[in-house]
C-alpha cells in the first residue's frame, strides 16, 4: 500500500475571523478619525515638544500660543481702526479664521490693476 504524502494544512481555522476582526478594527478607528476635529494649536504645541524631547534640549518657558478667538479678536479690531467695515467681511469656522475683502476696493471694473488705495495693505 502506497504511503500517503501529507497536504499542507495552510493557515489555522481561526485565521480568517482573526482577519475578519483586525479589519473591523481598523475601520472602526479609521472612522473615529476621520469624524474628529483637529485643534491646530494642540497640534502646533505636540509637534513643537516632541521636537524638543528628540533634541535632547531642556524645556523652556514658551510664549502662549494665540486662540482662534484672539487671533478674531485681533483681525476684527484691525479692520475697524482702518475703516474697512464695508470691504471686509471677518468669518471663523473650526478651521480658522478667514477674511473676505470686496474685490472693489482693490480693483476697478474689468481692470487687473491694484488700486493705489489697497498698497498700504499689501
Amino acid at each position: 500500500m502506497p504511503i500517503k504524502q501529507r497536504e499542507d494544512e495552510g493557515l489555522p481555522e481561526y485565521f480568517a475571523t482573526f482577519a475578519d476582526m483586525m479589519t473591523l478594527l481598523m475601520t472602526f478607528f479609521v472612522l473615529l478619525f476621520s469624524m474628529s476635529t483637529l485643534d491646530p494649536v494642540k497640534i502646533a504645541d505636540m509637534a513643537a515638544s516632541m521636537q524638543d524631547n528628540l533634541a535632547g534640549k531642556v524645556k523652556q518657558e514658551r510664549v502662549p500660543i494665540k486662540t482662534q478667538s484672539d487671533i478674531r479678536k485681533e483681525v476684527v479690531s484691525a479692520i475697524e481702526q482702518t475703516q474697512m467695515q464695508q470691504y471686509a467681511q471677518v468669518t471663523h469656522s473650526p478651521k480658522g479664521t478667514s477674511i473676505t475683502i470686496d474685490s472693489r476696493f482693490a480693483f476697478d471694473v474689468g481692470s487687473a490693476e491694484l488700486k493705489t488705495a489697497i498698497y498700504p495693505y499689501k
